[in-house]
C-alpha cells in the first residue's frame, strides 16, 4: 500500500520533492521554518538542503536568488514558496537569519579577517606564499582593522626603544630580509624588527 496522504506542516523543511508519490490524494506541507546563518551577507541554497532545486523557488521575498546562492538579503527574514511535484501544492518556507561575517572583508577604510562573526585582533599566522614552507604572520588592530606599511610594535620589558616592524601590502610581516622603501634600505629580522 503506497502513501495516499502527506501531512507535514510546522517542520524545519526548506525543499521537498513528491513528485513521485503517484498515489498521493492530499497533501499539508505548509508553515516551514528554520534558523539559518548567513555568512558575508549570503546563504548557499546547498546549505538549506542538499536536495533542494534552485528553480522550484518561487514567490521569494527578503533576499535575491543569484544562481547557487541567496543574496542581497534585506533583513533577518526571507520566505519563499517551493515547488512539491505535486498538483500545484507549494511548502511555505521561513528562513530566520542570523548575520555572521567570515573571511576577509573591506569595512571602514581597512581589511579585517572574520571567523565566525568576530574579528580578528593580535598576532595571526595568515599563510603562506606559493614555494615558501613556512607561513606569514600578520597583525591586526584592537580594532581589529589590518595593519600595513610602517608599525611602532612597542618595546619590550626593560628596554628603552620601541621596536619597528615594516608590512607588505598584504600585510604579511616582513621578515628574515634586506627590503627597500622609498628608495632606502633596510634589514628585518627574524623578529620582524628593522635594523
Amino acid at each position: 500500500m503506497g502513501l495516499d496522504w502527506l501531512w507535514c506542516n510546522n517542520n524545519e523543511l526548506s525543499s521537498l520533492d513528491i513528485s513521485k508519490n503517484t498515489k498521493l490524494t492530499g497533501v499539508n506541507v505548509y508553515y516551514q521554518e528554520r534558523d539559518v546563518i548567513a555568512s558575508n551577507g549570503e546563504i548557499l541554497i546547498s546549505a538549506l538542503s542538499p536536495s533542494i532545486v534552485s528553480s522550484k523557488i518561487t514567490n521569494l521575498q527578503g533576499a535575491t536568488l543569484f544562481g547557487n546562492k541567496l543574496v542581497k538579503i534585506t533583513g533577518n527574514t526571507i520566505t519563499y514558496d517551493y515547488k512539491t511535484g505535486y498538483k500545484n501544492e507549494k511548502m511555505n518556507v521561513t528562513l530566520n537569519v542570523t548575520h555572521k561575517k567570515n573571511g576577509w572583508v573591506n569595512e571602514n577604510g581597512g581589511w579585517k579577517y572574520y571567523k565566525d562573526g568576530k574579528a580578528y585582533t593580535g598576532w595571526h599566522k595568515m599563510g603562506k606564499a606559493e614555494g615558501e614552507k613556512t607561513e606569514h604572520w600578520s597583525y591586526f588592530g584592537k580594532d581589529g582593522k589590518l595593519y600595513t606599511g610602517w608599525r611602532n610594535m612597542g618595546k619590550n620589558e626593560g628596554e628603552k626603544t620601541a621596536h619597528w616592524s615594516y608590512f607588505g601590502d598584504n600585510g604579511w610581516l616582513v621578515t628574515n630580509k634586506r627590503f627597500s622603501v622609498a628608495g632606502k634600505t633596510y634589514t628585518a629580522d627574524g623578529r620582524g624588527w628593522i635594523k
